[in-house]
């Protein structure tokens, strides 16, 4: 008998099964890796956010004289006159505004996580005015991942701590 020289049916359809079952575990591996690439660059955008939102936010507090609030949305930060500082909660975002006079002079948007809202607390001590910006979960809304409660705590006005006033031309010790 002669040696064979090729492959019978049998060992064809086995090569073929084999290499669709290796292709097909391929194709599910390289979904599942694109999906956590996705979330895994969602979280990076997150965090460098809300890094740069709380970099900022410390930044306005410190420098700030004074913080009021028009209503439950909206917090206005008097820096050196005439500028300020507005900060307001919209559905999905931390808008910061800052005004000369009436001037805009720069607007910012940042992009809260999914899920979350934006409030503030004022702490009022006689020591010290601490102005806290908080991004919880939204109660009502249950967001698709876990989401813990993030805080910004800052001194009011920290920057003016050692500050003395300009001696006035009526001051007689000035």
């Amino acid at each position: 008998m002669k040696g064979r020289r090729g492959f019978t049916l049998i060992e064809m359809v086995i090569v073929m099964t084999v290499g669709s079952v290796v292709t097909g575990l391929a194709v599910v591996l390289l979904g599942t890796l694109l999906h956590t690439e996705n979330i895994s660059r969602d979280h990076a955008r997150q965090s460098t956010t809300l890094s740069r939102l709380a970099e900022q936010f410390r930044g306005d507090v410190r420098a700030a004289t004074a913080v009021g609030s028009s209503d439950a949305t909206s917090w206005e930060f008097a820096m050196e006159a005439p500028r300020t500082v507005i900060y307001r909660a919209e559905s999905d975002a931390l808008v910061r505004l800052e005004r000369n006079g009436e001037e805009l002079l720069r607007q910012e948007r940042f992009s809260l996580p999914s899920g979350t809202a934006a409030s503030m607390q004022i702490d009022k001590q006689p020591s010290a005015t601490t102005v806290s910006l908080i991004v919880a979960p939204i109660e009502d809304d249950p967001p698709p991942r876990a989401t813990r409660m993030i805080r910004f705590d800052a001194p009011l006005g920290a920057d003016h701590r050692f500050h003395r006033p300009e001696p006035s031309s009526e001051d007689p010790n000035g």
